[in-house]
């Protein structure tokens, strides 16, 4: 009759069984889990199936603890139901049917129940409900068998699998760090409230390292791409074919024209001036005083009338490049602010920054030839 061993398959198997819920006896029983009295069945557990994908525990029950729940099913009876499918797979309640397989293997019975069987309550709702479901009843558990923090993120991954935390609009993976960290808050503080306090943080840093397959995809650039990327979409009519021109104008020939152009070259346009041009790729770079001395000293000499700075953030995050971007922002600002000419004038020398898409949902900007972000610090 035991059945103590998971029976381990890749996914669900919501096959039909060969019995009727008409064929056994009812009554109604309380359910621990949502706090509501359900129409139960008492059924031989050998019709029931123990499969490790309704598991909402990472690892098997202890044991000792199923000896200590067979005590208390002999002793008291059962309480509560678990809950099966309708195809008779157990949900939740995993313990409680190994626990009630111990007591009859002993020789022994539980109060008002016939031998060999065990009071079901049937679940007939979507995926999403089911794995919630399991999740309340092992996250809200009594202290004498608590769920792990892995249990509850296990169970919490099945969720996300699921599509329980997408929206019509945007997938679940598609939000910011912060936006699914409160969408997971408030499903845990409303559900699994035990949770919600001072635990809730381990359990979000766990899942965060746990779910490489929604982990935000970060791009990085070199200062090729970022120059190809900007023969291609800026407004200063700068080409490539403007890039050879120069170069052939250089009296360079041959091999020696080269695709692309380094930091700090000045083109002179036709309806934008001279454009002084940098290419950064990590916040330390955009702090740099050699290349911003460099571009105050072309624009004070009238060598470049505007310097545009094309920025990648490389090193960073999904969930730190705003602030990032934000802090670069400040950065050329503050520089701006103490730069003078002889005169007393002020004389910027950052005038716009361009930073390139590099978020996994910012890569739909690429295809349109656009900036993740951009700003204009002096117009001229």
């Amino acid at each position: 009759m035991s059945k103590a061993n998971l029976i381990v398959l890749p996914e669900s198997t919501e096959k039909k069984t060969g019995f009727l819920f008409a064929d056994y006896d009812t009554k109604n029983m309380h359910c621990e889990v949502d706090g509501v009295s359900h129409k139960c069945y008492q059924l031989p557990l050998d019709i029931l199936t123990r499969l490790i994908v309704h598991q909402t525990r990472v690892k098997d029950c202890d044991p000792n603890r199923v000896t200590e729940m067979a005590d208390d099913l002999a002793a008291v009876g059962q309480l509560y139901p678990i809950c099966i499918t309708p195809a008779g797979e157990i949900i939740f309640g995993h313990t409680r049917f190994r626990a009630s397989n111990q007591v009859f293997d002993n020789g022994e019975s539980i109060p008002h129940i016939e031998d060999g069987c065990i009071w079901v309550r049937v679940f007939r709702g979507n995926e999403v409900q089911k794995i919630v479901l399991g999740l309340k009843e092992n996250a809200n558990k009594r202290p004498q068998s608590p769920a792990t923090p892995d249990d509850v993120v296990f169970s919490l991954k099945r969720l996300i699998s699921a599509g329980a935390f997408d929206d019509e609009d945007k997938e679940f993976k598609d939000r910011s760090d912060e936006e699914q960290k409160e969408k997971i808050k408030e499903f845990v503080k409303k559900e699994i409230a035990p949770w919600a306090g001072p635990k809730f943080s381990a359990i979000w840093n766990k899942l965060r390292k746990s779910l490489p397959d929604i982990q935000k995809k970060f791009r990085t650039w070199d200062k090729n791409e970022q120059c190809d990327y900007f023969f291609a979409h800026n407004t200063y009519g700068i080409t490539r074919d403007l890039w050879e021109e120069k170069q052939k104008s250089q009296g360079k020939s041959g091999k020696k024209i080269k695709d692309v152009f380094e930091s700090g070259e000045v083109f002179d346009t036709k309806n934008h001036g001279k454009i002084c041009v940098w290419f950064l790729i990590a916040a330390p770079e955009t702090t740099g005083g050699v290349w911003k001395s460099s571009t105050h000293e072309k624009c004070a000499s009238n060598k470049a009338d505007k310097a545009v700075v094309i920025s990648a953030i490389n090193w960073s995050s999904d969930q730190r490049i705003d602030k990032v971007r934000d802090s670069v922002v400040e950065n050329f600002k503050s520089w701006n602010k103490i730069l003078f000419d002889k005169n007393g004038n002020n004389t910027p020398s950052v005038h716009e920054v361009h930073f390139v898409p590099q978020r996994e949902s910012e890569q739909k900007l690429i295809l349109q030839g656009k900036y993740a972000r951009s700003e204009n610090f002096v117009e001229k």
